[in-house]
């Protein structure tokens, strides 16, 4: 049986790698709630909306030049994704946009049907 993902919030475009991305967290989504594990399904809900919050955030700091954080450089360049997937972490935990909760939600919703 599958979750309903839709409605969660609005759509981005995103590459195959970030695609890639979370599938898996939705299908290990999946398998969590099968265990019937509220932590480990909270902690899946919470990485899926740190994947979406941090694309948001690439979306918004420039890439390879304008206003660099840092002073610029290739160690920037190289590192600033690692940065940002920590910010977008930061953000889920103190609140985050509100996809981990509905996600969340979600799950223990197919858990109840599955009992």
């Amino acid at each position: 049986m599958a979750i309903n993902f839709e409605g969660i919030g609005p759509k981005l475009a995103i590459n195959n790698s970030i695609e890639q991305q979370a599938i898996d967290l939705k299908k290990k989504a999946l398998i969590l709630h099968k265990g019937n594990d509220k932590a480990q399904a909270l902690k899946a809900s919470k990485d899926f909306e740190s994947v979406y919050v941090g694309e948001f955030l690439k979306s918004i700091f420039p890439k390879n030049g304008g206003d660099n954080l840092f002073g610029g450089g290739a160690g920037e360049n190289a590192f600033q994704s690692y940065l940002l997937d920590e910010y977008a972490k930061s953000v889920v935990n103190q609140g985050g946009f509100g996809i981990a909760k509905q996600v969340y939600t979600q799950l223990l919703k197919q858990q109840e049907v599955q009992k």
